[in-house]
């Protein structure tokens, strides 16, 4: 059996010369492609179960639906509303994950939120991308509605 090298070596020369490959940022960005999906996390100076139901109530004024998690479990999962493109062909959501762990401190929350994306619900229904969102605004949007709901419990 014979193998050619011809393809791999003129995708690498192709390659070699171009600056965009090279560039740090493009690195950085395949590396966040295809690695884990990283979790941003904040503490809470309140108990676990306190921080839980901050949590939880932060996700209303976000306009996010619980589904399902719990105090002990230290976990809770939410969604917002689908909104689509003006032909109804695409859908767009966004998802949370939310872990809670008890720190010295207090307690941890580690949030992941992501795009959800069907781009072709005509032609390939059920067929979604989900990608991590990376931006810190909507993290800091997050923690400070959780602080905020801290806040308002009964002491």
């Amino acid at each position: 059996m014979r193998f050619s090298f011809l393809p791999l070596a003129l995708v690498l020369a192709a390659f070699s010369g171009c600056s965009s490959v090279k560039d740090s940022s493009f690195s950085e960005s395949v590396r966040a492609k295809f690695s884990a999906p990283q979790y941003h996390t904040y503490v809470i100076h309140a108990d676990q179960r306190k921080t839980y139901e901050a949590a939880k109530a932060a996700l209303k004024p976000m306009d996010f639906r619980f589904l399902n998690g719990g105090p002990n479990q230290g976990k809770i999962s939410a969604i917002n509303g689908i909104s689509s493109d003006n032909n109804m062909r695409s859908a767009h959501q966004v998802s949370l994950d939310v872990r809670l762990s008890p720190v010295a401190d207090g307690t941890e929350v580690a949030a992941l939120f992501s795009h959800i994306t069907e781009d072709d619900s005509v032609q390939r229904l059920g067929t979604a991308t989900i990608d991590p969102i990376r931006e810190d605004g909507i993290y800091d949007n997050y923690f400070a509605h959780i602080e905020q709901a801290l806040a308002a419990q009964p002491k």
